[in-house]
């Protein structure tokens, strides 16, 4: 589990609601602090939970996301997130 902050801006004149998207990875599960929404030309800090199994490997993982506002599919951009995964051991030094 990771927490990010995420920085959005709404440079527009009219108010979005957003959504975020894992793109190629079924493991990743994410929450935020509250509901993606901006008025228009507003700043927000939203709290981001990103979440993956032990199963999903050890080491740095990259995730691609895809944010993009849910009235207007040309407000969008790709986010490259990493997260690092408990690396595994094979019992050595025991």
């Amino acid at each position: 589990e990771s927490v990010y902050t995420l920085k959005i801006t709404n440079m527009d004149r009219k108010p979005h609601r957003y959504e975020l998207t894992v793109i190629d990875n079924d493991a990743v599960q994410f929450d935020f602090s509250r509901p993606l929404e901006l008025e228009a030309e507003e700043v927000g800090d939203f709290s981001m939970r990103i979440r993956m199994p032990a199963s999903a490997g050890s080491g740095t993982q990259n995730i691609q996301l895809l944010f993009q506002a849910t009235d207007d599919s040309s407000i969008r951009r790709l986010v490259k997130a990493r997260m690092l995964l408990p690396t595994q051991t094979n019992g050595a030094g025991r």
